[in-house]
C-alpha cells in the first residue's frame, strides 16, 4: 500500500523582501525542470506536471505565470503593493509543493490570511528533504521584531497603572486636596479607611482599566498595520505602508512616548525621597 505524507510548515513574524522570494521560487523552478526533464509535452500533460506562480495586489490586480521570470527585476509586479503570493508546483500525486505568503497576521492553515509552506508526496525521503531545504531557508527570512509589543499582558496592566497614577494626580489638585488629606489623616479609621478604598477604587483604578482596554486596542492596531506577522516588503517605496507606520512610530516612541514615561518615574521616585 502506497501512503502519501503531508507536512505543513506555518510561517509567521517574516519579513519578505524581493530577494527572498526569488529564491523561493528558484527552488520551485529547479523542482519542475527536475520533473519534465527528457519528457515531451504529452508526457508532461499526461503526469499532471505544473508550476503555476500567482500573485495579488492590494489594488484589484494580480499576475500569474508558468515560471519564476516573473519575479525577474524588470516584471510589472513591482509597480504594485502585493497582498499575497502563491507558488504551487505539482507532478500528479507523487510530488506537490505550495507555498502561501499573505501580508497580515498569520492565523493557521485553517482560517483566512494565513501563510504557510506545505509539502507532500509518495516519497518521505523527497518530502522530508525538500521540507527541510525550504525551512532552512526560511530560517535565513529576516524576523519581524515587536520588541515591547508582544508583551500584551504588560502593556495593558503598565497602561492600568499610568492610568490610576494620573488620576492621582488630578486627585492631588487644590480641589480635591482636603478630601485627600482627610482620607490620609483617618487613615487608621474604620471610614478613613473605607473612604480611601473609595475614592482610590473609583479614581483610580476604573480609569486606569479604561486606558488599559484602549491601549490594548491600539496596540492591535499597530501590530496589524506597522508589524504584521508576513509582511511583504515588494513594490514602490510610496506604497509600503508598513514600512512608513515604523517610522512614524520610532519618532512617537522616541520624542513622545518615552521621554513622557521617563517624567513619570522620575516623579514618582522624587515624591517617595520627598
Amino acid at each position: 500500500m502506497i501512503i502519501t505524507e503531508n507536512r505543513v510548515h506555518v510561517i509567521s513574524l517574516k519579513i519578505f523582501e524581493a530577494v527572498h522570494i526569488k529564491s523561493i521560487a528558484k527552488i520551485f523552478q529547479q523542482e519542475y525542470n527536475i520533473a519534465i526533464k527528457n519528457k515531451n509535452h504529452l508526457k508532461i500533460k499526461d503526469e499532471n506536471i505544473s508550476l503555476n506562480f500567482y500573485i495579488k495586489c492590494f489594488e484589484p490586480v494580480s499576475f500569474q505565470s508558468e515560471s519564476d521570470a516573473i519575479f525577474s527585476d524588470n516584471s510589472k509586479i513591482y509597480t504594485k503593493r502585493i497582498h499575497s503570493i502563491e507558488m504551487t508546483f505539482k507532478q500528479g500525486d507523487e510530488k506537490n509543493i505550495r507555498i502561501v505568503l499573505q501580508h497580515g497576521e498569520s492565523e493557521g492553515i485553517e482560517k483566512d490570511g494565513n501563510s504557510y509552506l506545505e509539502v507532500s508526496g509518495k516519497n518521505e525521503i523527497w518530502v522530508n528533504g525538500t521540507l527541510g531545504k525550504l525551512e532552512d531557508y526560511l530560517k535565513s527570512v529576516p524576523e519581524q521584531t515587536r520588541g515591547i509589543l508582544n508583551y500584551d499582558n504588560l502593556l495593558f496592566f503598565g497602561s492600568c497603572a499610568i492610568g490610576g497614577y494620573l488620576t492621582t494626580i488630578v486627585i492631588s489638585l487644590d480641589s480635591c486636596r482636603d478630601d485627600a488629606n482627610y482620607c490620609l489623616k483617618n487613615l487608621y479609621k474604620t471610614d478613613g479607611i473605607l473612604w480611601l478604598i473609595f475614592l482610590l477604587g473609583i479614581l483610580s483604578f476604573i480609569p486606569g482599566i479604561f486606558l488599559g482596554v484602549f491601549i490594548d486596542s491600539q496596540v492591535k492596531k499597530i501590530k496589524n498595520n506597522a508589524y504584521p506577522s508576513i509582511e511583504l516588503l515588494i513594490g514602490p517605496e510610496h506604497l509600503l505602508v508598513s514600512k512608513k507606520k515604523k517610522k512614524q512610530l520610532n519618532f512617537l516612541w522616541t520624542m513622545i512616548t518615552l521621554p513622557f514615561i521617563v517624567s513619570i518615574v522620575c516623579n514618582i521616585i522624587t515624591s517617595f525621597i520627598h
